[in-house]
């Protein structure tokens, strides 16, 4: 697949090999995807009862080991559900699957609602809709992804949309698929930005309330309440999100850092040797978790001194070695230094108020626990704290996650939110 963002062009090639017995049982499987300059691989194996998952990047490999039983299906389920027994319409059916580049499996709840005709590459075609949900938990945060699967009568699939992401995918010859072609001719990076009418001086503001509405969900739902943000319902589609960073909150008890926020991973290598050396040389004498904690955001800031946009999602080892990136690599570069240091750290998904382009941008910056609370950090800005333009959507230490799935949190908003600047 290759786009553009903000005017630079990303190349993304994935490859998903599945091993399964004639009972559709899934044995082993292997999963390369190529994002930008990283190569993210995903090997896992099933042997008596669990699923053994080897996650390898750029430092050193990371494994982890799930309960798997025959409910569970490999990442073909779906489409061998649908081709093995083609649904009728009216019919329900759910199902658990392996999410690619992701160890926690997937439900998969789908309706098939009836026969029409279908718009497709060349012509139309009489196909059966189906209304499906994808549901992850990552986290501890449970996200959902609507897509409309068309299948022919043997179940194979035809096309499928996901509306939130305004992504159309049809079915189509090798030689089409695999064959050279240009970037696709919208932006993502600008399509993306949702439009706000700020009046001058919005950035100088201590603290900002917004009115936040989504087309297909709750917002009290999809926005996280804690820290400097207070999210309070208006009506199951609408929420007023107020952001004052001077007056964040300590964590709650049920928003305490565990072990896996302090741990290395696929995605943030906090061992690797380079991120270790680099770490130990920032503010080597300081005791004080806060000052130590911007001191790491402001070296971050100085160090990444290529801002570009053609990389999807490298890992910490590599934004260490390579000094470039956008908001991702900042995020967890970040949130690696501060591990190497003994400070928890998680990365945050959400959006930020960018002048320039007249909105809020799909952003991720990091949360680093100094003891009672977690400081939100900006390693692109370098100010030691986040600003009221910043709203978060949610949070994740990244253990176990893909560089796709790891996105996942702002995906559910993605095509789905107005904001509103309140007085």
């Amino acid at each position: 697949m290759k786009m553009q963002r903000f005017g630079a062009v990303v190349e993304t090639a994935i490859k998903i090999q599945s091993i399964e017995d004639k009972a559709e049982n899934l044995k082993r499987f292997e999963t390369v995807m190529k994002a930008g300059s990283t190569e993210f691989k995903s090997a896992g194996q099933v042997q008596d009862g669990k699923l053994t998952v080897q996650l390898s990047t750029l430092g050193a490999p990371v494994k982890e080991t799930i309960d798997w039983n025959g409910d569970i299906g490999g990442p073909f389920a779906r489409e061998l559900s649908l081709r093995t027994q083609p649904m009728k319409p009216g019919e329900k059916r759910s199902l658990r699957m392996l999410v690619p580049m992701q160890t926690a499996p997937a439900r998969v709840e789908m309706k098939a609602i009836g026969y029409e005709d279908t718009k497709m590459l060349n012509g139309t075609r009489n196909l059966l809709r189906i209304e499906a949900v994808n549901i992850t938990k990552q986290g501890g945060i449970e996200t959902k992804i609507p897509e409309t699967i068309f299948v022919d009568s043997a179940g194979v699939t035809m096309k499928s949309v996901i509306p939130m992401m305004q992504q159309e995918v049809y079915a189509t010859t090798r030689s089409v698929a695999l064959g050279d072609f240009d970037p696709a001719e919208f932006d993502l990076g600008e399509m993306s930005i949702v439009k706000v009418d700020a009046p001058a001086g919005f950035e100088d503001r201590e603290q900002a309330k917004y009115r936040v509405r989504l087309t297909s969900s709750n917002p009290k739902e999809q926005f996280a309440s804690g820290g400097a943000q207070t999210v309070e319902s208006v009506d199951d589609r609408t929420a007023t999100i107020t952001v004052s960073p001077a007056h964040a909150a300590a964590a709650n008890k049920d928003d305490q850092p565990s072990d896996a926020d302090l741990a290395s991973n696929g995605l943030i290598q906090s061992d690797d040797p380079l991120i270790v050396k680099l770490a130990a040389g920032i503010a080597p004498g300081e005791k004080n978790a806060t000052r130590l904690a911007q001191a790491i955001e402001k070296f971050v800031f100085t160090t990444i001194d290529e801002k570009t946009f053609t990389q999807v999602f490298a890992t910490a080892a590599e934004v260490a070695k390579s000094r470039e990136g956008d908001c991702t690599e900042h995020g967890v570069l970040l949130a690696a230094l501060a591990r190497a240091r003994e400070l928890p750290a998680r990365v945050v998904f959400g959006l930020v108020y960018v002048r320039q382009f007249g909105g809020f941008g799909y952003h991720m910056w990091t949360e680093v626990w100094t003891g009672d609370r977690w400081l939100a950090l900006d390693g692109t800005l370098g100010q030691g704290g986040i600003t009221h333009r910043h709203i978060k959507i949610g949070h994740s230490n990244l253990k176990g996650a893909g560089p796709l799935s790891a996105m996942l949190p702002a995906v559910t908003v993605m095509g789905n939110v107005a904001i509103e600047l309140l007085p």
